[in-house]
């Protein structure tokens, strides 16, 4: 996270970042975290940070004092506003990437599981490189969870038979096993 907020203050500030690193570190050290659900200033101290420009603003009648403020201040904004687009981009890539998957029971799949982890599902052949990536298909026995699945395999594997949603792929077409 530190880095990552490192690199989009930079990508703008690429010969002034060492001037605001401060306000990255401040910046990482505010922002809330889902691990832990606080802020780790606030893990570490036990209150809430005191904002970098509430005190200074109202004491100051220096304009040279309110402009190096002003200009902090406009920086945060431009240190946030990077994040939130980084932060947005990230997700938008993996969510490309992702895809929602969901199996009834009766539905027949595909088994997808390591070449090691094939032998007792299926003979395999002494190349295992060119063994196919999906095994089966197998009947969805019961819906488990929203992402776990037990399948009927065949009474000689020795493999547990609950898997996750990923390593499973509908059965499309009429060539089912009876």
């Amino acid at each position: 996270m530190f880095v990552m907020i490192s690199l989009c203050f930079v990508s703008d500030k690429k010969t002034q970042w060492i001037k605001w690193f401060h306000l990255v570190e401040w910046c990482y050290n505010t922002s809330f975290h889902a691990a832990t659900k606080i802020t780790p200033f606030m893990a570490l101290y036990g209150y809430h940070p005191p904002s970098i420009t509430s005190s200074l603003r109202e004491n100051s009648k220096v304009q040279a004092v309110e402009d190096h403020i002003e200009h902090k201040q406009q920086v945060l904004q431009l240190l946030k506003d990077n994040l939130t687009l980084a932060h947005n981009r990230m997700k938008r890539h993996e969510d490309h990437r992702r895809n929602e998957r969901s199996f009834d029971v009766g539905d027949w799949v595909f088994l997808r599981i390591q070449p090691y982890k094939q032998m007792p599902l299926k003979k395999a052949k002494k190349d295992n490189k060119a063994s196919p990536k999906y095994c089966g298909p197998y009947k969805v026995f019961q819906n488990i969870c929203t992402m776990a699945y037990k399948l009927e395999l065949p009474t000689s594997s020795q493999v547990h038979p609950i898997f996750h949603f990923s390593c499973l792929k509908n059965v499309i077409g009429d060539k089912l096993p009876i």
